[in-house]
């Protein structure tokens, strides 16, 4: 039996666990396959065991509470040295197990992160391809990571002694990936990056993983685990790293994660210790710091209730920056909250014209085209320019 395990997480994928099991077998008959189902209800188990009979291994959690609980079962049962995700409605590529393999062990890295394809799950196409960002390879790149997730995926291979150091929040019902991955940061856990494109990821329309307001609440109660102490030690640590991170990366990062918080006064504080005619660039948004501090604080504004602030904001931003749809979506938030709603309508266009498939600003001006006066979509954080998987 090879050392690394493939782990898949499942739950009612009976059209899809064939597709994910089939192309892990693709890649040899000795690579073991553990699936946790998660009280599936469908043929999901008799499919995958059907298929790979005693290749496959089925464990199942005590109870179903979500994607954090299953994950936690399955590292709690993993066999191997090595495990790599695997969803059950995506595909690994023939050679993704032997890769991830080589690369763990020549590398002796905690985890190992590599590129994917994008494919529509209904027509089998490919959409796009899912690279990492050159910036997280740089050193003390992954100090972003705090901030939010940049990685293309995050189902990556590990060596199973680590994960288990910091596990999985069996209450998280999505985002636990994220979660597990910080943690695993903040315990210095090495990372390696293998530039292959190693599997095949599935996007469909109506899936849960684009129910943004459950991840929302899951961000919040995520973002409020590490405390800015932890924060603040590890992106001191990594500022001694050659080229290491500014003043302006750190307090942005602790700034960020105040908003996902939901805590709006400190963040506030944050992104006043930020320098206003600081013009450097953040690099995952290709922004100036100048403007990010102007960007926070009209989003502090904005979700005080503090409209005419958060327009004064806003403007500035307009000012040193020009259009961008963001800004202009909140600023059209901003008009429409204070009555102006002929300019609250031009904002939105503005925004549309400049990302037509802007998903706030199409509900904004649907709402204010309709005169219904609720329901807003503020961007807390601004949009980034590289193509992630928002792009289903």
């Amino acid at each position: 039996m090879q050392p690394l395990t493939t782990i898949i997480i499942a739950r009612n994928a009976e059209d899809t666990i064939e597709r994910a099991v089939q192309s892990v077998m693709d890649g040899g008959r000795d690579w073991p396959i553990l699936l946790v189902d998660d009280f599936s209800d469908d043929q999901t188990v008799k499919r995958a065991q059907e298929l790979a009979g005693e290749q496959v291994r089925v464990v199942r959690p005590d109870q179903h509470i979500g994607t954090g609980n299953a994950r936690q079962t399955g590292l709690d049962h993993v066999e191997t040295d090595f495990a790599v995700w695997l969803d059950a409605d995506d595909r690994a590529h023939p050679e993704r197990m032997s890769l991830c393999l080589n690369a763990l062990r020549a590398t002796k890295a905690d985890m190992v992160i590599h590129s994917a394809s994008l494919k529509d799950g209904k027509a089998d196409n490919k959409i796009g391809k899912l690279s990492i960002p050159n910036f997280l390879m740089t050193p003390a790149g992954f100090s972003w990571q705090l901030e939010r997730n940049y990685s293309p995926i995050l189902c990556p291979a590990f060596k199973v002694n680590a994960a288990r150091k910091v596990g999985f929040d069996r209450s998280l019902i999505a985002c636990e990936d994220y979660d597990h991955f910080v943690s695993m940061l903040l315990m210095n856990a090495k990372i390696s990056f293998l530039k292959y494109d190693c599997l095949d990821v599935y996007a469909y329309a109506g899936s849960v993983s684009r129910n943004l307001d459950r991840h929302q609440a899951q961000l919040q109660k995520i973002y409020q685990r590490h405390s800015p102490k932890q924060i603040t030690g590890y992106l001191k640590q990594q500022s001694c790293i050659d080229g290491g991170i500014s003043e302006a990366v750190h307090a942005f990062i602790l700034a960020s994660r105040a908003v996902y918080a939901q805590d709006y006064d400190q963040a506030a504080l944050y992104a006043d210790k930020m320098d206003p005619e600081d013009m450097s660039v953040a690099v995952p948004y290709g922004r100036p710091f100048a403007v990010l501090k102007l960007y926070i604080l009209g989003v502090c504004a904005l979700k005080r209730q503090d409209f005419l602030s958060a327009k004064r904001w806003f403007e500035t931003c307009l000012v040193k920056e020009g259009f961008q749809a963001d800004v202009m979506n909140n600023l059209g938030v901003s008009y429409a909250a204070l009555g102006e709603i002929s300019e609250a309508e031009r904002a939105f266009v503005n925004a549309l014209e400049i990302k037509p498939e802007y998903l706030d600003a199409q509900m904004n001006l649907k709402n204010v085209q309709a005169d219904q006066q609720k329901d807003w979509r503020i961007t807390s954080h601004p949009l980034r320019f590289f193509k992630t998987r928002s792009v289903y």
